[in-house]
Formats: C-alpha cells, sequence, structure tokens
C-alpha cells in the first residue's frame, strides 16, 4: 500500500480492505481478531450511521452477545 494510501487509512478518510486491515494487524503486532472485529465495526459505522435504527441494532447485537444495555 502506498503512503498516500496508508495516511487516508489513519485520518479516518478510508477503509483498509480485510486484506490490508490483517497485514497492518500483522506489522503493528495487533490480534488479527481484535483488527477484524474494530474493521467490522468501522463497516458498519460507515455504512449505517444514518441510519435511525442503527444504535437500535448495535444494543441487539450487544444484548446478543451478553452485554445487557445500561439505562440513561
Amino acid at each position: 500500500m502506498d503512503v498516500a494510501h496508508l495516511s487516508k487509512i489513519e485520518l479516518g478518510q478510508r477503509t483498509p480492505t480485510e486484506e490490508q486491515a490483517l497485514k497492518l494487524a500483522k506489522f503493528f503486532g495487533v490480534p488479527a481478531k481484535e483488527m477484524l472485529a474494530r474493521w467490522i465495526a468501522e463497516r458498519f459505522r460507515t455504512s449505517y450511521a444514518e441510519y435511525p435504527a442503527a444504535q437500535e441494532a448495535i444494543q441487539m447485537l450487544a444484548e446478543e452477545a451478553g452485554i445487557y444495555r445500561v439505562k440513561r
């Protein structure tokens, strides 16, 4: 990957591909599972952040994972 593309990823202007995310994880010594989880979360955020139901979807996933809703 060229420096300009990496810079855009670092600045949050681009999302890496799955392959690029795994290579970055290896380079920086981050566990692949953690990097993929962050990659999936970022893809979700960029794809669905403007949907009114996005927050509810996140809550559903958290509940399925055993993380219970905190009253605000």
